[in-house]
């Protein structure tokens, strides 16, 4: 195991990117925080995040750890992400409140103005705010077609 002083530096200084994984659960008390990838991780049945995020199984190895990640961000929109994103949307100006549909599921709103907008979480209504103020009135903006590209990709 690395010492955190080891890591710093590989932080600090860039060598060896992306060689280590580094704890980065709200739970961590101390201690070594990085191991060097190597054959085990190349070996492993899951190579990406997505893979490991969205399809791991626990018969299936992964090259990324239980509440690890790679000296590269990722940021993966779950349950601690509802927090920080309502306090962005406040922190803009927008009253906020929940609202329960007929089928027991919650409705997240926000309001600036005569501006409403409603969403399924909170990281998905903060999404829905930085749409119309990036885009405004002409939202619904279908071209260039960056969706279908995405999608025509992952089917190959």
């Amino acid at each position: 195991m690395q010492k955190a002083t080891d890591v710093e530096e590989v932080i600090a200084t860039g060598s060896e990117a992306g060689r280590y994984l580094f704890r980065a659960d709200d739970r961590y008390r101390g201690g070594p925080v990085g191991r060097t990838l190597g054959s085990e991780a190349d070996a492993a049945d899951i190579q990406n995040f997505a893979d490991h995020v969205l399809r791991k199984e626990s018969r299936l190895t992964s090259r990324e750890s239980p509440m690890e990640t790679s000296v590269q961000s990722s940021l993966v929109a779950s349950g601690n992400t509802y927090n920080p994103s309502l306090i962005v949307l406040r922190d803009k100006g927008y009253d906020l409140w929940l609202e329960k549909a007929d089928d027991g599921s919650s409705l997240w709103c926000a309001r600036k103005g005569e501006h409403r907008f409603l969403a399924y979480s909170g990281p998905e209504l903060l999404g829905l705010v930085v749409l119309w103020e990036h885009l405004g009135e002409h939202w619904n903006q279908q071209s260039p077609d960056i969706y279908g590209e995405l999608i025509d990709r992952v089917e190959d």
